[in-house]
């Protein structure tokens, strides 16, 4: 019996299937919202495609949104109860500010919160120093962190996204290291509050959240920006029904009803397929030595599409004539998802992991059997 059903979830995916996503009737895309502003950009928090898009890749002054960079790199790098003594030139950064006094002490967590939450210009400032030493290292460090997330159009010149001529990023590089930050639970716990207090007795400070989204119940983050030349820009993330998304508008006339009526847009029109994650066993063939070969998901299968696809099918390309020998993780074939019309909807790079003896393939097998229980879990 055990072997019988084995076999069954091993030809099923070997094969291919076809299957429903759930038994609910899909609505309709809905009209694609109208956005004025200069460069817009949807995402998906989960899997990171692009859902809707204006100018995304445009580079553009972002003003204070900056301070989403400068607050991830400083939690990557600093520590959270380091203690920070404010210098004269941290106290003299203008404009937006939480009042830092030169010899005042903040920990580098409450520099956070004065940073995301009202948007001091003056905490951004002070991060960089606490984290790097001095401004000019931390500007360097932030346009590398920058890339290695891979946004190909940042360039900053501080901390704190004050006017700068340079000072520049995209709407789609923006959304991607705002993706990055999301995860990061303390960096995701501080731009969804409202209010904040920080300090003591004569540091004290109250903060209030310039992201005016976050009356909505769904809304879950994340940070304003306004300047003459950015105009009104906003970050902003919505959590509903399950569905996670991220909308990033740039100069923009109306920041708060824009992205609004994205993240609407984003949450009501589309679904996630979750295939896999990186490593997940997908299925298992036989190589020329008779032994269990386990083919792995080489990067996470999550993929979101619009509700009007009712359908998908797993299509597998699997190499025809496997290698004498191999090495683990070496390309093995390619899982496309696509629809009834052919359209590509999700790809999963497949490879090799290390291959069971035959005396040891139900033992391995098992672990492939739970991996398949959580892959269709709710679908089949």
């Amino acid at each position: 019996m055990k072997k019988r059903m084995i076999r069954k979830i091993i030809n099923c995916l070997v094969l291919g299937c076809c299957f429903l996503l759930g038994s609910a009737s899909f609505a309709h895309a809905a009209e694609t919202p109208k956005i004025a502003a200069k460069a817009a950009v949807l995402m998906d928090l989960d899997s990171g495609q692009i859902l809707w898009e204006k100018n995304s890749l445009e580079a553009l002054p972002p003003a204070s949104t900056t301070k989403i960079v400068t607050a991830i790199l400083a939690l990557d790098m600093a520590p959270l109860d380091f203690l920070y003594t404010a210098t004269p030139q941290a106290s003299a950064v203008g404009e937006s500010s939480i009042y830092l006094e030169a010899g005042q002490q903040f920990t580098v967590e409450e520099l956070l919160r004065g940073a995301l939450i009202p948007s001091g210009n003056d905490a951004a400032y002070a991060l960089g120093e606490a984290t790097a030493g001095s401004e000019n290292l931390f500007i360097h460090w932030l346009n590398i962190k920058g890339m290695v997330l891979g946004a190909t159009t940042i360039e900053f010149y501080n901390a704190n996204g004050l006017p700068s001529e340079q000072h520049k990023i995209s709407a789609y590089d923006l959304a991607l290291i705002t993706r990055y930050a999301m995860q990061n639970r303390i960096f995701a716990e501080i731009v969804k509050l409202p209010n904040d207090v920080i300090g003591q007795n004569e540091t004290r400070r109250y903060l209030k959240n310039t992201n005016k989204l976050l009356s909505n119940e769904y809304v879950i983050g994340v940070k304003t920006g306004t300047t003459d030349a950015a105009g009104a820009c906003l970050v902003a993330a919505m959590e509903k029904d399950g569905r996670r998304v991220l909308s990033v508008v740039f100069h923009s006339p109306d920041r708060f009803q824009e992205s609004l009526a994205l993240l609407n847009y984003g949450v009501e029109n589309f679904y996630n397929i979750n295939i896999a994650q990186t490593g997940d066993c997908l299925a298992i063939i036989k190589n020329r030595r008779q032994e269990a070969l386990p083919l792995l998901a080489g990067n996470d299968g999550c993929f979101t599409l619009p509700q009007t696809v009712k359908k998908v099918q797993e299509n597998w390309q699997i190499k025809k004539d496997l290698p004498q020998s191999y090495n683990v993780g070496e390309a093995m074939g390619v899982m496309n998802l696509t629809d009834e019309n052919g359209q590509l909807w999700g790809k999963i790079e497949l490879v090799s992991g290390a291959a069971k003896e035959q005396k040891g393939f139900f033992v391995f097998v098992e672990n492939f059997i739970q991996n398949c229980k959580k892959r269709f879990a709710g679908i089949l």
